[in-house]
Order: C-alpha cells, then sequence, then structure tokens
C-alpha cells in the first residue's frame, strides 16, 4: 500500500511532523516512497467558539451522533470549513440537516403516492434522459467538501422544489421518469458524505421502481459500490440556459419592485382609501401576468431545461 496516496493532520504539525515526515521517507526511500499527497485541516469551533471542558462549549462524537445521528452530523462537518480555516460545526445547522433528510424522505412518500408512482406500467430508461451534471468534478477538487454540500445536497433539492413549485404543487403533473433519475443521481453523489441515509432510501424506494422498469440495470445492493453519474458536456443547451437566468432575473426584478413598493406605502400617510387600493391592485398586476404569460407557462412546465447551476439539461419527455 506504500506510498500513501494521502496523508492527512492539523495545519500546526506542518512545520515539525509533516516536513520531517518527507525528510524520512527521502533519507530512507528516496523518492520511490514520498507521500502522494498531504492534507492539513485546521482547528474544531463549535457554535463560532473554541471548544472548551472549562467552559462548557465541548461536544464529543458520541454525543454529536447520539443528539443528531450518524449522517446528519456528516453532512454538518462536511460544511463546517475546508482547508487550513478552523471548522466550525453549528448545532443549528446540524438539526436544519436532520430535518431535511427527514422531510425528504416525506416528499418521497407523499410523492409515490399522490403521484401514483404504484401504477405506472413502466418508466422510460433514465439513460437516455440524457441528463448531465457538474458533479463529477467536486470529488476531485482538492477535498473541499464545503462545494460538495451546496451543489450536491442544498442546490439539487432547491432545484427539486423549483420544479415542483413551476408545476403547482401538483405532484401528478411530475415526469416519474424525470424523478427517478433525479433520485438515483443525487443518492448516488451524496452517498460519500452521508452513506447510511442514502443507502437506506436507495434500497427502501428506489430499487422498487428499478426492478419493474427497464431501468434493472440500476438496482444496486450497496450504494457504495456504484460509480458516480457520468456527464455529457454536449447536450448542455446554453440557449435553455440564458432562458433560466434570464427568467429568474426577471421574477427577481418584479419582487423587489413589489417590496419596495410595500415598504415605501406604509411609511406614506394615504387619506384616499380608494388610491391605496388602485396601488394595492398595481403592486398585484405583474406577478399576474408573469405566470399567464404562454413564455412563462412553457418554461415553467419544463423546468428541468433550465437548470443553469445545476445537473439537468435536454430532457426527453
Amino acid at each position: 500500500w506504500y506510498p500513501m496516496d494521502l496523508r492527512c493532520s492539523g495545519k500546526d504539525l506542518i512545520g515539525n511532523h509533516l516536513t520531517m515526515s518527507l525528510y524520512n521517507h527521502a533519507f530512507i526511500w528516496n523518492k520511490e516512497y514520498l507521500p502522494k499527497s498531504i492534507f492539513a485541516n485546521g482547528y474544531m469551533l463549535l457554535n463560532g467558539k473554541i471548544m472548551s471542558k472549562k467552559t462548557g462549549n465541548f461536544m464529543t462524537l458520541r454525543d454529536c451522533v447520539n443528539e443528531y445521528g450518524a449522517d446528519a452530523s456528516r453532512l454538518t462537518l462536511a460544511d463546517c470549513g475546508d482547508g487550513h480555516d478552523d471548522a466550525n460545526f453549528l448545532t443549528n445547522l446540524a438539526n436544519s440537516n436532520l430535518n431535511k433528510l427527514y422531510t425528504f424522505e416525506n416528499f418521497m412518500k407523499a410523492l409515490i403516492k399522490e403521484g401514483s408512482w404504484n401504477t405506472i406500467e413502466n418508466f422510460e430508461d433514465i439513460d437516455n434522459l440524457k441528463l448531465t451534471n457538474k458533479f463529477d468534478l467536486i470529488f476531485d477538487n482538492n477535498m473541499i467538501y464545503k462545494n460538495v454540500v451546496k451543489y450536491g445536497f442544498n442546490e439539487l433539492i432547491n432545484v427539486r422544489d423549483q420544479y415542483i413549485l413551476y408545476l403547482e404543487d401538483d405532484y401528478t403533473k411530475i415526469n416519474p421518469s424525470l424523478m427517478l433519475k433525479f433520485f438515483v443521481t443525487f443518492f448516488k453523489i451524496m452517498n460519500p458524505v452521508i452513506p447510511h441515509w442514502t443507502e437506506y432510501m436507495y434500497r427502501t424506494y428506489i430499487n422498487g421502481f428499478l426492478n419493474k422498469s427497464q431501468n434493472k440495470s440500476h438496482v444496486i445492493d450497496h450504494l457504495a459500490f456504484s460509480k458516480f453519474p457520468e456527464t455529457n458536456k454536449q447536450n448542455i443547451d446554453s440557449k435553455m440556459f440564458a432562458y433560466n437566468r434570464y427568467l429568474k432575473s426577471v421574477i427577481s426584478s418584479i419582487h423587489e419592485i413589489i417590496n419596495s413598493k410595500q415598504v415605501n406605502d406604509k411609511d406614506k400617510k394615504k387619506t384616499d382609501k380608494k388610491e391605496k387600493k388602485d396601488d394595492e391592485v398595481k403592486d398585484e398586476e405583474p406577478l399576474i401576468k408573469v405566470k399567464g404569460n404562454k413564455i412563462f407557462d412553457k418554461l415553467s412546465k419544463n423546468y428541468f431545461y433550465l437548470s443553469s447551476n445545476l445537473l439537468f439539461n435536454k430532457v426527453k419527455r
């Protein structure tokens, strides 16, 4: 197993132990068995403060797992910080992550029930949906695990929520094959960070639907042995990404104008009730026009085409 692929240690040992380790290796084996890489991390903070038994600001790994569970703890640790920066474990973030995992499973249960997945005779071949993602780069980025949580977990959940929102929260309108592809990709990406939860979710909910469709090749007994999703950059539709960015900017601008108007209205003393009522109607009109716009409706029904920051494009419905 020599030379070692990676040596992990604290940043306080760079000037002594780690340096001497290189000297010792070079002296005994020359360059043949030098470590291939060394990674130094910072110290551990708890809620922004140094851990100390004296002050009571202290938490052991066992305490952490007992309080939040193994996977919510791992997810929070991955989001603490990278490199020489001191990692900051936030208990409120750990609680939030625990809630996200719980909510995600409830969403899957509701989707399967309300979307009548159990009555679907067949799913499309999810490999031919030609989805793409950028997450193969995440795990080769100098151990910046914070990006894995940002793109592989939080933003993927956000794009799922936006897709459902654009379908007016109607689970019967969701493309089941597309959502199945999303789940397969999501669980594979996050498996190294939250292995127990992703294994449970994949075996409990996904394998059954893969088994009774033409996607049996994706049935996995152990998710840890699966390969990461592959990307196909040739399938990226840059125009749709541009449409999505423009659509988001328009919606954001409208909300800013409305919010600004509402703030200004609160500061003014209006004596004419009719005038106030007319102003409120005018405030609401832009949202109605945007939602009723044919272009908006067309784009909203195909939201996964529009994910400029995440993994979906050129979906074959």
